[in-house]
């Protein structure tokens, strides 16, 4: 981590000087301002406004910062866990929502880290390596949640969905499903292959079986109201799918809606299988199958491996430590064999 005195070094002054340089002091001559201000780029320092008077103090607060808030049900899960897990322990939380805007996101971790919160959790967009070097500037451990493996550069709250997912796929191919097709939208259909609950790993795994089928099967949608529209004509078609997999959860009614409106049911006609879960999936007609995992417990987990470099006092890069949670494959009513005029070889395409 860069500091004060890093600076001071670097520009051939006293560590008093870059103080009065920082605080705008009249009295600096411009020369070693401009010296001092030249050295702060070259490192990339940046003061805390907080830990300047305050280099002792502790805040009691933990930052939260979230990729976007579109899926409430999970998003609701996962500050109920760490605000529970950081209440207990005598901290507040500060949440803020990137809105899958990757220089947002960034602001927001610098705006938390320069206002001293004491710890910090996060599933970024940006590089973790840019996430790293703003926690070490800080000095503030940073914790990484919702990965699909260890990162190696962070601490990590691993999120594994690769299992149940393929348990999901292997129970559609049991009941005779050939024909699959996937819908998601535009902020998730590029994730890298690796996140399972993606709509690219899920792709892989049925290209894998030779059950990826037709490029009309995966739909890529920008809004709830293009997915009805688009799952209506894609059922209204000739060969239509037998079994689709939403992700995320909130597109499973608008999908339910369009199945609907193509004259078919579910899962007469088209077996469905969210990603995530909800109270209202567990009471649709019928109620949806949905891979998930509890995130309430991943992010009480997330929290709490935060708090313990708080407390031991940890320099960002000194612990990589791991906790893990496994989603779960649930049966529900949503999925069936697909009906005997549908069934079929996985080549007949």
């Amino acid at each position: 981590m860069t500091t004060i005195r890093d600076v001071a070094k670097r520009a051939k002054v006293s560590v008093a000087t870059v103080s009065r340089v920082l605080n705008q002091h009249p009295s600096v001559n411009p020369a070693i301002r401009d010296a001092v201000l030249a050295a702060i780029e070259a490192l990339q320092y940046r003061p805390n406004p907080i830990a300047r008077t305050l280099r002792t103090a502790k805040t009691r607060t933990l930052g939260l910062v979230l990729s976007n808030m579109r899926n409430a049900d999970v998003v609701t899960a996962a500050i109920r866990g760490a605000e529970a897990a950081a209440r207990e322990h005598g901290y507040a939380l500060f949440v803020a929502n990137a809105e899958r805007d990757p220089a947002l996101e960034e602001r927001y971790l610098q705006w938390m880290l320069d206002r001293r919160v004491d710890g910090l959790l996060c599933n970024p967009r940006i590089g973790l390596e840019r996430v790293r070097a703003l926690s070490q500037q800080a000095g503030v451990p940073v914790v990484v949640f919702a990965r699909p493996n260890a990162t190696g550069v962070l601490p990590t709250a691993v999120l594994n969905f690769a299992a149940a997912t393929e348990e999901a796929l292997a129970h559609l191919l049991e009941l005779g499903h050939r024909r699959m097709g996937t819908i998601t939208d535009v902020s998730q259909s590029g994730l890298d292959p690796d996140v399972a609950w993606g709509v690219r790993f899920i792709r892989r795994l049925l290209e894998a079986h030779g059950c990826a089928g037709e490029p009309k099967y995966h739909l890529v949608v920008p809004s709830s109201a293009e997915c009805s529209q688009r799952v209506q004509t894609l059922l209204s078609g000739p060969r239509p799918p037998t079994a689709l997999f939403v992700t995320p959860l909130y597109l499973v009614p608008a999908t339910i809606m369009g199945i609907r409106a193509a004259g078919a049911e579910v899962p007469g006609d088209v077996s469905l299988i969210g990603f995530g879960d909800s109270e209202w999936a567990q009471v649709v007609q019928p109620p949806v199958s949905v891979v998930a995992a509890d995130v309430t417990a991943h992010l009480d987990a997330a929290t709490r491996l935060l708090l313990r470099l708080i407390e031991q006092d940890s320099a960002p890069e000194a612990e990589l430590e791991v906790v893990e949670h496994r989603a779960r494959y649930l049966r529900r009513r949503s999925v069936a064999p697909p009906s005997s005029r549908d069934a079929g070889h996985p080549l007949e395409y």
